[in-house]
């Protein structure tokens, strides 16, 4: 049997206001469950963390972790093993149910969790974990921000690189907290070292990243990195003590059609990029449609989920089918207990 290992890394960008700044999360003062709900979704289809509401972002997509229990369901219904884990850095835990699921469950972390601990304990679970495919994915709020940072210090120019957001209030307030962060911390050009000692200068992320990357053995091959830019950063901040480490990203397609993501993506030594060629404009849902619009590039894992979901032998028309299904009974508060 083929053993999927999902791995998410939950945290919240060390950033105020993140609801003026991103249309990723629950909005003024709920930033912070986000993650948590996000996963409780991906696990069960329905949220245990505000669990009274089901409506859609405010750009009018639906969740990326809606998407992605329609394709757990999926594949499993396809005879994959599954196993979840995901990482809490300084967000709360994921909530559990006696809800049966077919997929091994590990939650790791919490509010309190100390970085460095929870950065040796990835990287000790990712090292023991025995799969067909192992992937790494994040739900990072406010990490395209942090990314943007970085990626825009390591080039030495500022980037004008895919957000979650496109409302143009939001854009100009995103714009000028780049500025500062440019100011107050690459002024005298991009230093790791640096980046990862001033508290406001890197998120959660980027540091479990970039432990995980400088100590990871150079004769096993990383985990399929689910995700896009909020990846790519600690990794090409990382080359120089790296080297060439053969890396294996999978995304999604609304994100890659940015010249400027894929001028990044090629700075990446031995990087191979899987793209999902799934139309979201077949879906019968107007907030699936919100992707193709770029309203939604990515999160979640969902570009990886949908490439393995492809490469494991789902057609197109059973991906929209799990997809439209899962968004259906998420909106309406139907959820198969049985799955």
């Amino acid at each position: 049997m083929t053993k999927v290992c999902f791995n998410i890394i939950n945290t919240i960008a060390p950033l105020d206001d993140l609801h003026r700044l991103s249309d990723a999360g629950l909005g003024a003062g709920l930033m912070r469950l986000t993650p948590a709900r996000d996963s409780e979704i991906i696990l069960y289809g329905r949220p245990l963390t505000l669990s009274g509401e089901h409506g859609l972002l405010s750009n009018g997509a639906v969740s990326p972790a809606v998407l992605v229990h329609g394709l757990f369901r999926l594949l499993h219904r396809h005879g994959i093993e599954l196993e979840f884990r995901s990482f809490n850095f300084g967000v709360p835990l994921p909530k559990t149910t006696n809800q049966p699921v077919p997929w091994l469950i590990s939650h790791y972390g919490g509010e309190q969790a100390d970085t460095a601990a929870l950065s040796q304990q990835l990287l000790d679970c990712l090292l023991q974990q025995q799969a067909d495919y192992c992937l790494l994915a994040e739900c990072g709020v406010g990490g395209t921000i942090m990314a943007s940072l970085w990626l825009s210090g390591l080039a030495g120019t500022s980037l004008q690189l895919p957000s979650s957001t496109l409302q143009s209030q939001k854009l100009v307030s995103r714009q000028r907290r780049l500025a500062e962060l440019d100011k107050q911390h690459l002024s005298a050009g991009f230093e790791l070292a640096r980046m990862l000692t001033e508290p406001d200068a890197h998120d959660p992320l980027q540091w479990a990243l970039c432990h995980l990357l400088t100590h990871w053995p150079s004769v096993r091959p990383l985990p399929i990195l689910a995700g896009g830019i909020m990846l790519l950063a600690p990794l090409l901040a990382c080359q120089p003590q790296t080297g060439r480490c053969p890396t294996q990203f999978a995304t999604t397609q609304w994100l890659w059609r940015s010249p400027q993501v894929q001028q990044q993506f090629a700075l990446a030594f031995d990087c191979k990029v899987q793209l999902p060629t799934v139309d979201f404009y077949q879906s019968r849902h107007n907030a699936l449609h919100r992707y193709e619009q770029g309203q939604v590039v990515e999160g979640c894992g969902l570009g990886a989920m949908l490439w393995l979901s492809q490469h494991l032998g789902c057609s197109d028309s059973q991906i929209m089918t799990a997809l439209d299904a899962a968004t259906e009974h998420y909106l309406h508060g139907e959820f198969d207990e049985t799955i």
